[in-house]
């Protein structure tokens, strides 16, 4: 707009992309993308935390279990320091094995100890993550037991959000090629304009109409060396993308191979514990009715048995940590968990 005198004068000009053979959509799809790239960072966070919550969580059940082991363990050895105090009061010559019993029930009072204060520092770390009102039961310990098809574990690997993000990555990375090849070709822009004025009594209007064609002769190559960068990159990030999903599929054989070996060496404990159990009962009753076994023996069959119960426990926590890992590794453990 301008004035001079009694002249007024007003005019504007309006422009827009006519054909530019899909740049400008090329251009909407990869920050459209980059944009769904950077939602599943959210997504990724939260798996991780939520693997780190359920191992913390089984990790406090296998704290549970063994002191409950080690205590069954002292009240075992409870009783036989009692046994053996009404013995030395009768023959003071026993009095080495009523210090040898002493011994192996301190053992086992330290460790029960040791396993409980070790599940008051895992609720610590659990109270972190879900807070003091939520209450988190070991009811998820026994679905976690079963580990899940490797095969369905791979197939869910897609829609992993790890994997989801690197393929939006490479989306966006070759709607951004497509994007600059777009560039390269002439432009076709429509444009108007118009103006208006009045000179003392006369008014005066005038419009115009039109379209542009932008076309570059010559670039010294630069167009050309930056199509070709841009088609680089969107295939390394192919490239990074196949290479995310073989590291998953890896990483699944792994996991399930460990829990199926945890699995096994659990079953195994199970045939183990029947006969350390027939072992510590005959070497007891062969100590304490026959005279035929020394209290060492009795002792070392105790510390046996309760050991390979532990190691049962170990096993069984194992697994399921393995299979927890597993379904974090396909799908996400979010997933798994939502009903």
């Amino acid at each position: 707009k301008s004035a001079n005198g009694g002249r007024a004068t007003v005019g504007g000009n309006v422009s827009a992309p006519l054909y530019d053979f899909g740049r400008l959509q090329s251009l909407i799809d990869w920050r459209t993308r980059l944009a769904d790239a950077a939602k599943m960072g959210e997504s990724i966070s939260q798996e991780r935390v939520a693997l780190e919550v359920v191992n913390t969580a089984l990790d406090r059940q296998r704290y549970r279990l063994q002191s409950q082991v080690y205590q069954q363990q002292v009240r075992k050895m409870g009783c036989l320091v009692d046994a053996l105090e009404q013995i030395v009061a009768a023959d003071k010559g026993r009095t080495s094995e009523l210090v040898q019993a002493r011994k192996s029930l301190q053992q086992a009072e330290l460790s029960r100890d040791q396993s409980m204060a070790l599940v008051r520092q895992v609720e610590f770390t659990l109270r972190k993550f879900v807070g003091e009102q939520v209450s988190l039961n070991d009811s998820f310990v026994g679905a976690l037991m079963a580990t899940p098809d490797l095969a369905e574990v791979n197939r869910l690997i897609e829609r992993h959000p790890e994997v989801l993000r690197a393929r939006q990555e490479a989306d966006a990375l070759d709607s951004y090629a497509e994007a600059v090849k777009a560039g390269q070709k002439p432009q076709l822009n429509w444009q108007f304009s118009g103006n208006g004025g009045r000179s003392g009594e006369q008014t005066v209007r005038g419009w115009s109409a039109g379209v542009s064609v932008n076309v570059s002769l010559f670039n010294g190559g630069a167009q050309e060396a930056a199509s070709m960068a841009a088609y680089k990159r969107a295939q390394s990030a192919r490239t990074g993308l196949s290479q995310t999903v073989l590291d998953r599929q890896t990483r699944a054989a792994q996991l399930y191979d460990a829990a199926q070996t945890s699995m096994e060496r659990a079953r195994r404990y199970v045939s183990l514990l029947r006969d350390t159990e027939k072992v510590r009962l005959a070497t007891f009753q062969q100590w304490s009715q026959l005279g035929r076994r020394s209290l060492f023996d009795v002792m070392s069959a105790e510390t046996d048995h309760f050991s390979q119960r532990v190691a049962y426990v170990n096993a069984l926590m194992d697994s399921a940590q393995s299979n927890a890992s597993l379904r974090s590794v396909g799908e996400g453990l979010m997933s798994w968990a939502r009903p």
